[in-house]
């Protein structure tokens, strides 16, 4: 299938520290959510959030490839981001999605009910809402085609020219919507630009092996200069049967 045609559908549960807030939400919802407009999803969620626990709730993300038809331009107070148009298509074809999810766990679904302008009235009937836009300083194969080359390296006016030294290497030049959180294709964007700006500036092989314990790294200070990230993940684990441990 297609990135183009295909959906994501994903858990929207909030972590542990948001669900006092959204147990309230929901529950406001249930109460002042009826203005006797049964065609209204708003409507529909507080009828339904009154006769079930919010504990028998699952928010449902959705994303999809959108038309790339959105403008990011300058104007007197910054940059600004413009769509045009809903995206209907995607909003209908995420609703189905949702609808055979819904019916295969023995439940219900409503239509992008918190998208409802009684909540926040700037939706005002959107379809859809985009979290993380990309684009602006797209790549392309020349100065007529994109802002960049493919390894991130800014045109400078004329055909494949570029000016040296100056790069871009995040969100801003992926020159298409990507259906999906950005988040792994922009970092491997950046790291294949970086590897290609290693090769032409002659710093020498790099090291990609995964370490799985940075103590044992050993640094030879005095013939190059390094630099490693790391993560501390810090939790538990319960690895008992009866979860009392």
């Amino acid at each position: 299938m297609s990135y183009k045609t295909g959906v994501i559908m994903s858990d929207g549960t909030p972590a542990v520290g948001h669900v006092t807030p959204y147990k309230a939400l929901l529950q406001l919802i249930s109460v002042y959510g009826s203005d006797g407009d049964d065609s209204d999803k708003w409507e529909q969620l507080g009828m339904t959030l009154k006769k079930v626990s919010v504990e028998n709730t699952l928010p449902l993300l959705g994303s999809a490839h959108c038309d790339s038809n959105g403008e990011i331009y300058l104007d007197q107070n910054g940059v600004e981001i413009k769509w045009k148009g809903n995206d209907a298509k995607n909003a209908k074809r995420l609703n189905q999605v949702f609808k055979i999810a819904a019916k295969a766990l023995g439940g219900k679904a409503l239509e992008k009910p918190l998208l409802s302008d009684k909540l926040v009235p700037w939706f005002n009937g959107r379809n859809t809402i985009t979290l993380n836009p990309t684009g602006g300083c797209c790549m392309g194969n020349t100065c007529d085609e994109g802002v960049v080359n493919h390894k991130g390296q800014v045109f400078s006016g004329s055909g494949r020219d570029v000016h040296k030294g100056l790069y871009v290497m995040d969100s801003s030049v992926v020159p298409s919507s990507l259906g999906t959180q950005p988040s792994l294709t922009v970092c491997g964007i950046a790291e294949r630009a970086m590897r290609l700006l290693s090769q032409d500036c002659n710093w020498g092989k790099q090291n990609y092996e995964f370490v799985k314990d940075p103590s044992t790294i050993q640094w030879n200070v005095a013939t190059k200069a390094s630099m490693i990230f790391t993560e501390d993940l810090v939790g538990y684990y319960n690895d008992s049967k009866d979860g009392k441990r």
